[in-house]
């Protein structure tokens, strides 16, 4: 039996280009015939154009809990994974009062993280409702009036203070209130 790198040159008649820092394999680096390289030079002599490296790009992982089953998605920002346990329980007992349990929803921590991050969190998650406590990282939520749920297409966005500081005010909770009958219960 044959080596099948050996058909390759056969099969493949164009110039083959390998860029540099990625793996090759053996039938990778010769793939041409002396034939078809001394056309190819020929044919090539015009100038090539090199494109400079761009600087990748880091998505770091957003700490998140929850299944989104309902399709929203909750940013807080907070030194612990999640939440501390207060503000867990007072964000559960809220969503409940609109219907939404811990797995129908999906919070993220955003402390630790740019906005790139969230936007490729966003868009791998299937989402309706997007709801900001205390944070103004989300782009789209910068510069919005707190507790005014903002609708783009099909989808709502809503900013609020966060939930420290709701739990502790009676007119932001009413306001928090307010702000997601509208949005939940229409």
């Amino acid at each position: 039996m044959t080596d099948s790198s050996d058909f390759l040159p056969h099969f493949i008649t164009e110039p083959i280009y390998v860029i540099a820092g990625e793996e090759q394999t053996p039938a990778a680096v010769e793939t041409t015939t002396p034939e078809v390289a001394s056309a190819t030079a020929e044919e090539d002599s015009s100038p090539q154009m090199v494109e400079e490296p761009q600087e990748a790009i880091t998505i770091k992982p957003i700490p998140t809990e929850g299944q989104n089953l309902k399709g929203c998605v909750i940013f807080v920002e907070s030194s612990e994974p999640i939440l501390d346990t207060a503000s867990k329980e007072f964000l559960y007992k809220v969503l409940s009062s609109v219907k939404r349990g811990e797995n129908d929803v999906l919070v993220a921590n955003i402390a630790d993280v740019e906005a790139d991050s969230i936007e490729a969190l966003l868009a791998e998650q299937n989402h309706k409702q997007v709801l900001c406590f205390g944070s103004n990282k989300f782009d789209k939520l910068k510069g919005e009036t707190l507790y005014s749920p903002k609708q783009d297409g099909h989808k709502t966005y809503l900013s609020c203070d966060s939930l420290t500081a709701i739990a502790q005010d009676v007119e932001r909770k009413k306001a928090l209130w307010k702000a997601l009958q509208s949005i939940f219960l229409g």
